[in-house]
C-alpha cells in the first residue's frame, strides 16, 4: 500500500514539473518579437515611408513640417492637429484611388451662396472619402469640422455640412521653406509582436550643396555625422536620432497607425 502512495506521489510530482515546464515555455513563447512576412513588411514599410513619417508636412517650417513629428518624444492620432491628418488624407486619396472628387455644379452652389466667400478657386474634397481615407489610415471615425489655423499651418480646411465637402485654401502663413534642407532616413529594424509590427527608422536632417550633402543629427545642423555624400550612411544609422512606429492590425487584417516614439 505504502508503494503504491510513492507511485502516485511521483506520478504526481511528474505532473506538476510538465505543467509548471508548459507554463514556463509558452510564456517565453507569447509576445516574442519576430520578423513579419514579406507581405507584411511591404505594406507596413510604404505606410511609414509614404505617409506617417511625412504626416505632419503642411507646418510653416524650413522642413516643411515633417520636422515637428520628430521634435517630439511620441505621437499617437490624438497628438496630430486635425489639419495635418485632413492634409495627409487628401495625398492618401490621390494615391489609393479613393473618389474625392466635387462636381462644378455643387462648387457653384456653394459659391452662390456666400456663406464661405469665393470657393471657386479653392481645392474641393468629398468628406466621405477623407474619411475613408482616415478610417484606413488610423483605424478611427473623424469627426468633421472646419479647421482654421492663426499660424504656423500653411492650409486651412473649410467644412460644408450641407454638402460633405471640405475646401481646402492657403491661408496667410509664411512659408518658410529652405530647399537646401532636408529630412532623410534609412530603416534600422523591422519587427513583429502578436498583432503589431513596428518599424525604426534613423532620421537625419540634411543640408545639401550641390549633389553631396550633410548629415546631421539636429535640426540646425550643429552635429554632423558624415558629410560630402550622395546618400544616407546606413553605416552611422545608430548615431541619429532612431524613431520607432508601430502599426496594428485591424479587424480587416490591414494595419494602421499607433504611435511614433524616439528609441534612443
Amino acid at each position: 500500500m505504502k508503494n503504491l502512495d510513492v507511485k502516485k506521489l511521483l506520478v504526481l510530482i511528474a505532473i506538476i514539473a510538465i505543467i509548471v515546464i508548459l507554463v514556463i515555455f509558452g510564456s517565453k513563447l507569447v509576445g516574442k518579437e519576430s520578423k513579419p512576412t514579406e507581405e507584411e513588411s511591404k505594406e507596413v514599410e510604404t505606410l511609414v515611408t509614404k505617409y506617417f513619417a511625412n504626416v505632419t508636412f503642411g507646418y510653416s517650417t524650413s522642413y516643411k513640417g515633417i520636422d515637428v513629428l520628430f521634435s517630439k518624444d511620441k505621437t499617437t492620432y490624438d497628438d496630430i492637429d486635425k489639419k495635418a491628418i485632413l492634409n495627409l488624407a487628401i495625398r492618401y486619396t490621390t494615391e489609393n484611388e479613393i473618389d474625392v472628387s466635387v462636381s462644378s455644379e455643387i462648387i457653384k452652389l456653394i459659391n452662390n451662396s456666400g456663406k464661405y466667400g469665393d470657393v471657386s478657386n479653392y481645392a474641393a474634397y468629398k468628406g466621405e472619402g477623407l474619411r475613408k481615407a482616415i478610417k484606413e489610415l488610423y483605424g478611427v471615425d473623424f469627426k468633421d469640422g472646419s479647421e482654421i489655423s492663426d499660424y504656423g499651418f500653411l492650409y486651412d480646411f473649410i467644412y460644408v455640412y450641407d454638402y460633405d465637402i471640405y475646401f481646402m485654401k492657403r491661408n496667410q502663413t509664411t512659408d518658410i521653406y529652405d530647399s537646401n534642407k532636408g529630412i532623410d532616413y534609412t530603416i534600422v529594424n523591422t519587427s513583429k509582436k502578436d498583432d503589431k509590427v513596428s518599424i525604426t527608422l534613423a532620421i537625419a536632417y540634411i543640408y545639401r550643396n550641390g549633389n553631396e550633402r550633410k548629415y546631421a543629427k539636429d535640426i540646425n545642423g550643429e552635429n554632423i555625422i558624415a558629410e560630402g555624400l550622395t546618400e544616407f550612411p546606413k553605416d552611422k544609422a545608430k548615431e541619429f536620432d532612431n524613431f520607432k512606429f508601430t502599426l496594428t492590425k485591424n479587424n480587416d487584417g490591414k494595419y494602421i497607425f499607433e504611435s511614433v516614439e524616439k528609441v534612443n
